[in-house]
């Protein structure tokens, strides 16, 4: 993590000028996480203080209150999403403009050495990974952390038992997420390397096609594009193979999860205190927990 945190770091003094935006997408994060929190509890209070006891006075209360807690929630979310992603282009502009000025700079030297097409990948697509990374990576990531913490903290609030006995799965989640994180990192840099290779190939095969018909090598520089093309198809599949695994093995977690919930809940261990509504509730927050944990890990291989 050292790595992508320096990375980033050194992006800063281009985000500097619209660090306003950043600051204010980051304040109202928590705003976010609070009101994604509340329905859950909300949830519960209704099944067990109303539906499950009859008592149906003042349920009509809690349903608006839940309505309300969504649509704030929508408006919260879309306003940081709305000026990350404002924000982030604006720094990726003047990033790109930067490269540019750097590059028409450097001695004819410089050129001689790097292929243009390298440098064509490294100007546009590898700027505009940094895009995604600035837009749905860095602040969200913080909502992500605070989220894991907030559902961790109520769920021991509502019943630390059943708590504990949900969060016994967790090593085995953090060791698989661990390792396709890392397989991702590796093929992500296969990935950049190997489409600057193609670029760099294409553009010198173009710049001397007369050479190349005139010498008739056009199998030779066909089959040598194919090779090129080939590495960066097989990164891209390995890396999103790796990228649904991820996915899947915490989607598969939190059915596990459930799973067993279900299980101790209709044993003796819990001497029946199981409530409904405390079963909707921690199924609630169970797809809160995982869901950041999943989106986490995939924010983490975009910086990356």
């Amino acid at each position: 993590m050292n790595r992508e945190w320096l990375a980033l770091k050194r992006l800063w003094p281009f985000a500097r000028p619209d660090r306003r935006l950043f600051v204010i997408a980051l304040a109202i994060t928590p705003l976010a996480m609070l009101l994604s929190l509340l329905q859950p509890w909300l949830m519960k209070v209704a099944i067990d203080g109303h539906i499950v006891s009859g008592q149906f006075e003042g349920l009509a209360l809690i349903a608006g209150l839940y309505t309300a807690t969504i649509v704030l929630r929508y408006v919260v979310e879309a306003s940081y999403s709305l000026a990350l992603a404002y924000a982030g282009q604006r720094t990726i502009l003047r990033l790109r403009e930067h490269i540019y000025t750097h590059l028409v700079g450097q001695a004819p030297a410089f050129f001689d050495k790097k292929p243009a097409g390298a440098l064509l990948t490294r100007a546009t697509s590898d700027v505009e990974s940094l895009g995604d990374a600035l837009t749905a990576g860095v602040v969200t990531i913080v909502l992500d952390l605070c989220m894991v913490i907030g559902v961790i903290a109520i769920m021991f609030t509502l019943d630390w038992r059943l708590s504990l006995v949900l969060l016994s799965t967790g090593p085995i989640l953090l060791i698989a997420l661990s390792f396709c994180r890392k397989k991702i990192r590796y093929f992500f840099a296969v990935i950049r390397d190997s489409l600057a290779h193609v670029n760099a190939y294409l553009a010198e095969r173009l710049g001397g096609i007369e050479l190349i018909q005139l010498f008739n090598h056009e199998a030779y520089t066909q089959a040598e594009f194919e090779r090129r093309n080939t590495v960066y198809k097989n990164a891209t599949i390995r890396s999103n193979i790796y990228d649904a695994l991820m996915y899947a093995v915490v989607d598969g977690m939190g059915t596990v999860c459930i799973a067993v919930m279900l299980f101790y809940a209709s044993s003796d261990l819990f001497n029946a205190s199981v409530s409904a509504g405390l079963l909707a509730a921690f199924i609630s927050y169970l797809e809160r927990l995982f869901r950041p944990l999943r989106e986490f890990s995939g924010k983490i291989a975009i910086i990356q």
